[in-house]
């Protein structure tokens, strides 16, 4: 029974990792987006740029060094993080630029979120670690509901499996797994209410 929790555990870890999410969220904005994509992008590009900037990218660099036995994926050594973290800022910078040289607003706005978040936990990385599997739920779907409402708001759920997953896999403390949920909250929230277009009366 123990086996069988564990396996199940890196299975949701696995699935619901940062990059997987990242992929839902633009699916999500980039078919569903009220202010659209922009006058230069068609559906495809702004999947295929966005699913570049934001899942592949900021992944490669922790994929690369796993495979040759540097870290392992989580990269549970803290004292590890801030240099995978300064990289996958160069994806978020490089989709946020892209994207608003396109005038893709919904898509450069997601980008700069991903951003601020992962600059956030990489400061709190040089003391302290946080977990990135709650912060990649908590973001984007805080995002989501900003822009669509609280009819997205249960996809908060996810954080429930996610949460067990890290601590059977004792990848994280509960504080671990919370502060990474609040900081990702609340740093997208303000995210968008400086970078998305104003709305009479915002969903969130």
């Amino acid at each position: 029974m123990l086996g069988f929790g564990r396996n199940s555990a890196e299975r949701i870890s696995l699935i619901f990792s940062a990059p997987s999410i990242a992929f839902i969220a633009i699916l999500i904005f980039t078919l569903f987006s009220p202010i659209g994509i922009g006058p230069l992008l068609t559906q495809t590009a702004s999947i295929l740029l966005g699913t570049l900037f934001l899942s592949v990218l900021p992944i490669a660099p922790v994929a690369y060094y796993a495979r040759k036995g540097t870290i392992d994926i989580d990269i549970t050594d803290r004292k590890k993080r801030p240099r995978f973290f300064a990289m996958s800022l160069v994806g978020y910078s490089l989709g946020a630029v892209t994207f608003g040289l396109l005038n893709a607003t919904s898509m450069m706005v997601l980008s700069l979120a991903y951003v601020f978040v992962t600059l956030s936990v990489a400061l709190i990385s040089l003391f302290w670690k946080v977990s990135v599997h709650t912060t990649g739920i908590a973001g984007p779907v805080t995002g989501l509901t900003y822009v669509f409402g609280w009819v997205v708001a249960p996809l908060y759920l996810l954080l429930l499996p996610v949460g067990w997953a890290r601590l059977k896999l004792r990848a994280h403390t509960p504080a671990q797994l919370v502060v990474g949920v609040i900081v990702a909250f609340f740093v997208t929230f303000l995210v968008y209410r400086v970078f998305y277009p104003a709305s009479p009366s915002p969903p969130l």
